[in-house]
C-alpha cells in the first residue's frame, strides 16, 4: 500500500501536475484499494498490488510500463483469474463513479481587471490554472460551497492593511526582518513543479508514521484512503474559494497599492516576493487547505495530535524537519506561504479552517469504519 502510494506520486511528480489533480488521483487510486479491504475478508497483498497497477496504469497511461515493472516485482508468478476479477471489479466501480465529475471540462476565466481582483504575475504571467475546478463533483462533502469561507477583509480596512504590511515586510525577496530559518521555511513547503506537491507532502507524512506504527494493510488502506478523499474535497472548496472571490496576490496587492484606497498601504512597483507566485487567485491558500484537512483526518484517525514525525523536502532534499504535533506541521507549511510573500495571513488562516472543516466533515462521515483502536 504504502509502495504504491510512493511510487504513483513519484510518477505524477515527472509529469509536474497540478496539486489539485494529485489530489483527485490519489483518492481515486486509495478509493480503489479501500473498495477491495471494506468488503469484509481482506484480499491477499498480492490483490493490492494488482489493483493499484491497474487503476494507476488508468490514471496516468503515459506511465503504465513503469507500473507494470513495479507489479512484476512483486507479483512475479502467474495472475489468477480470481485476483483479476476482484481487482477489475474495484477499479471499475471506482472510475464510473467519478467518469462525469467534470475534471475533463473547460471553463474560461475572465479577468475582471479591477484593484483586488487577480492579476497574471511576473516571472511568467501565465494563464489561471484550472478555474473549473470549482465546478467539479465532489467526493464525500455535500458541494464544493459547502463550507465557503467569508472572503478576505475588505481593501480599506486596517484588518487587510496589517495583512498587506505584514506580507509585505517579511515575504519579499530582500527582507532584513524573515529569519534564515523562516526561509528555509518557506522554500521547504515550495512544493512547486517537479516535486510531490503539498499533496504528495502530506501522503509522505502519512507513509512514515503509518510504517512507524506498523498499520496493518486494511487500516493503512482506511488511513490512506480518507486522508486523499480530504485532500482532494479540499481541492475543489479551495478553488471555489478562489475563483469566487478572485482575490489579488501580494506580488499585485504592493505593487498596485496606491489603487487599493487605503491610505496605510503605499504603491512599491519593484516588490518581489521570496517564491514565485502560483497562477491562481490568492484566497484562500491552497497549501493551507490541504494541510488543515490532513492534520485533521491524522489526529483523528490516531485518536491524537501528539505525534512525533521526521519529513524532508523534494525542494530542500538535504534537509529533515521534525515535529512532535500534527498541528504544528500545519501551522509551519501554512505561513511558510506569507514568508515566502505569495499569501496574506488571513488567507492562511481561512485555508487551513477550510482543510481542517473539510477532514472533520469526512472523518466523522467515516469513523466508524475504524474498526481497530488508535
Amino acid at each position: 500500500m504504502l509502495r504504491w502510494n510512493a511510487a504513483f506520486t513519484g510518477e505524477m511528480r515527472r509529469d509536474t501536475l497540478a496539486p489539485p489533480i494529485m489530489a483527485r488521483n490519489l483518492a481515486l487510486l486509495h478509493a480503489a484499494l479501500w473498495e477491495a479491504n471494506a468488503k469484509g475478508a481482506a484480499p491477499s497483498e498480492k490483490v493490492c498490488h494488482l489493483i493499484a497497477c491497474n487503476i494507476s496504469s488508468k490514471l496516468l497511461p503515459g506511465h503504465t510500463l513503469a507500473f507494470e515493472k513495479l507489479l512484476d516485482e512483486v507479483y512475479p508468478e502467474r495472475i489468477g483469474e480470481a485476483d483479476r476479477a476482484l481487482a477489475d471489479a474495484c477499479v471499475s466501480k471506482t472510475l464510473l463513479a467519478v467518469a462525469a465529475d467534470g475534471s475533463s471540462s473547460h471553463t474560461t476565466y475572465t479577468a475582471r481587471g479591477t484593484p483586488g481582483s487577480w492579476f497574471r504575475t511576473p516571472p511568467f504571467f501565465r494563464t489561471a490554472e484550472l478555474p473549473h475546478w470549482a465546478k467539479l463533483k465532489t467526493l464525500q462533502i455535500p458541494h464544493a460551497a459547502a463550507f465557503r469561507p467569508g472572503g478576505p477583509p475588505p481593501l480599506s480596512s486596517a484588518a487587510y492593511a496589517a495583512d498587506w504590511k505584514e506580507v509585505r515586510d517579511w515575504g519579499g525577496k530582500t527582507s532584513s526582518l524573515r529569519t534564515e530559518a523562516q526561509a528555509a521555511g518557506a522554500r521547504f513547503w515550495s512544493d512547486f513543479s517537479y516535486t510531490e506537491t503539498p499533496v504528495g507532502h502530506w501522503n509522505r507524512i502519512a507513509r512514515t508514521i503509518a510504517e512507524a506504527r506498523r498499520l496493518s494493510l486494511r487500516d493503512t488502506a482506511l488511513l490512506l484512503h480518507l486522508l486523499n478523499t480530504a485532500m482532494a474535497d479540499s481541492a475543489v472548496a479551495c478553488w471555489d474559494a478562489k475563483y469566487t472571490y478572485d482575490a489579488w496576490r501580494p506580488i499585485t496587492a504592493i505593487r498596485m497599492a496606491d489603487t487599493a484606497q487605503n491610505t496605510e498601504t503605499t504603491a512599491d512597483p519593484g516588490w518581489e516576493p521570496l517564491l514565485n507566485t502560483p497562477n491562481h487567485p490568492e484566497y484562500v491558500s491552497g497549501h493551507s487547505a490541504f494541510s488543515g484537512a490532513a492534520g485533521r483526518i491524522l489526529s483523528a484517525f490516531f485518536g491524537t495530535g501528539e505525534i512525533a514525525f521526521e519529513v524532508g523536502s523534494d525542494t530542500l532534499p538535504e534537509e529533515v524537519r521534525k515535529f512532535e504535533r500534527v498541528d504544528d506541521c500545519v501551522r509551519e507549511c501554512s505561513l511558510s506561504r506569507v514568508y515566502g510573500g505569495i499569501h496574506f495571513r488571513f488567507s492562511c488562516e481561512d485555508g487551513v479552517r477550510l482543510g481542517q472543516q473539510v477532514g472533520d466533515y469526512i472523518w466523522e462521515k467515516n469513523k466508524g469504519l475504524r474498526t481497530a483502536s488508535p
